[in-house]
């Protein structure tokens, strides 16, 4: 099994969303947690299974879905970094750009 880390920027987001869902239904928010962490497991151990978004980022970020989500992650780091994870919804030019811009990309350790 291949590991994996998020960097500071996709912690906040994977516990914002947490969060969130949890004020609505704490199991709910547990079973995303779940299924999160084996999205990264898996990406970790399948790092090109994600598909290259050329419209959002630069060809060397990869993109997941899980869910209402988008797992965005560098195939190419070791370990394997986690980069962000955006509700679709969201505008993700706009967010992955001001933080590719700033050089947001050092990694943390998992969550």
């Amino acid at each position: 099994m291949n590991s994996y880390k998020l960097s500071a920027e996709a912690r906040i987001d994977y516990f914002a969303a947490s969060d969130f869902l949890a004020e609505y239904s704490p199991l709910a928010a547990l079973a995303w947690e779940d299924r999160m962490l084996a999205a990264f497991s898996r990406l970790a151990d399948w790092s090109h299974s994600g598909r290259i978004r050329p419209e959002y980022a630069p060809d060397f970020l990869r993109f997941w879905a899980e869910g209402d989500y988008l797992v965005v992650y560098d195939p190419s780091s070791k370990p394997l970094t986690i980069v962000a994870i955006l509700h679709g919804a969201l505008n993700l030019t706009a967010i992955l750009a001001e933080r590719l811009g700033e050089g947001k990309l050092e990694g943390n350790e998992s969550p």
